[in-house]
């Protein structure tokens, strides 16, 4: 229950007036709130000598704007892949991930929807087209396509949007939209990192145009920023990770958390858990 309090006071003292783009920016970045206050507030609570966990986040300012190859639906063809990306990696105590889990949201400020091509591309579109230059880099596919996790209950866990009323009612709301199921921010964040939300992709970037495909591409774009290794092959296969856990340094140095960029990319809000006794 304290954790469960903890995670919704991380709302406190933002700015709920602003556009819903730089709320996620204050969420993410600023002292005292939002992901430094879970670091500060919650990851004492977790640690013990076996586990460490560190919450990170970065802030893009180019979201990829995708192309929906679903005509099933009008629309537009053309809109944000989404506002927040959220990443869970269970780690080896060498920092090498075990176990990944994630969802791509959309953030609302209102309980509406006036963009239908976002609507139409979380609820019904099978698939979408990602920008040339994301998917002539991917590590996973190389054709533009990427198709979203066809069971519905799959889908309810990696697509979702967040709804951002107040510092007091922020709630993550899964797709469909029109059934209004969900939860509030601080029940959903407890359950993915207990592994009951969020859906699993893969260890290391294989060669999939699926799920998978689509997180380990923004979880690349993320690695090249940090590394300035921006071509094709630079970054060893399966370090994408591992490289922005090491960017962060030690799992209890909470100071270093966060970084900012102008490049491509969804926000992301990463929490890593690491297992100081396996080693694969």
């Amino acid at each position: 229950m304290e954790i469960i309090c903890k995670i919704r006071r991380s709302w406190d003292n933002i700015n709920f007036s602003q556009q819903e783009d730089l709320i996620v920016k204050e969420y993410l970045l600023d002292k005292n709130k939002g992901i430094d206050f879970l670091n500060q507030e919650i990851s004492p609570i977790l640690n013990s000598r076996e586990f460490e966990v560190k919450f990170a986040s970065v802030f893009t300012h180019q979201k990829p704007l995708i192309t929906r190859i679903d005509d099933s639906h009008g629309g537009n063809k053309r809109c944000e892949l989404g506002d927040l990306l959220v990443v869970f990696s269970f780690m080896d105590r060498n920092g090498q991930p075990i176990l990944n889990r994630a969802f791509i949201s959309q953030a609302k400020k209102r309980r509406s929807i006036d963009n239908k091509c976002q609507k139409y591309l979380y609820d019904c579109d099978l698939g979408f087209r990602m920008p040339k230059n994301i998917y002539s880099k991917s590590k996973t596919c190389q054709d533009p396509k990427r198709f979203w996790p066809k069971y519905f209950c799959h889908r309810a866990k990696s697509l979702k949007y967040i709804l951002l009323l107040s510092p007091t009612n922020v709630f993550v709301i899964n797709t469909p939209w029109d059934l209004q199921i969900g939860l509030c921010w601080e029940l959903c964040l407890y359950f993915f990192i207990l592994g009951y939300d969020g859906l699993r992709f893969s260890r290391k970037p294989y060669r999939t145009c699926g799920w998978s495909s689509i997180v380990w591409d923004l979880v690349s774009i993320v690695a090249q920023e940090i590394t300035g290794k921006k071509k094709y092959g630079a970054i060893p296969r399966g370090n994408h990770i591992s490289l922005i856990v090491n960017y962060f340094n030690k799992f209890r140095n909470y100071e270093n958390y966060r970084i900012e960029y102008e490049g491509e990319g969804i926000p992301t809000l990463f929490i890593f858990i690491k297992d100081n006794e396996i080693l694969l």
